[in-house]
């Protein structure tokens, strides 16, 4: 059985997502996507690519690609921020929330609804 992230939070959401047809998968994944881009802030075309690609149903390896660059690099800089003495917690969650909400897409965007 795959165990999901949100099996922590929900597990009947998390069972229920299991059972889900892939077509469904996609479609709550691109939902959540969507939520997480936007509460965070996350605003990059790569994002934009890879949301537009999500809601026609199209996945794009090289736009995968493209996010977890993007998850590296707000992943490293977050890492940095929050080592540092002088880090602003506001500034690090916000970086934190922004690399989340970018794997969420790489999440979405993979080939196998199932992760």
């Amino acid at each position: 059985m795959t165990t999901f992230r949100l099996d922590s939070i929900s597990p009947e959401l998390a069972d229920a997502f299991r059972k889900a047809t892939p077509s469904i998968r996609r479609k709550a994944a691109l939902i959540a996507s969507q939520i997480a881009a936007s509460r965070a802030g996350l605003d990059a075309d790569v994002v934009t690519t890879a949301l537009q690609n999500l809601s026609r149903g199209k996945v794009d390896a090289g736009v995968r690609q493209g996010l977890e660059n993007l998850v590296a690099q707000l992943d490293n800089q977050y890492f940095r921020l929050s080592e540092g003495q002088t880090a602003a917690e506001s500034d690090a969650l916000r970086l934190f929330s922004k690399a989340r909400a970018a794997s969420a897409l790489v999440f979405a965007s993979s080939e196998d609804p199932n992760g």
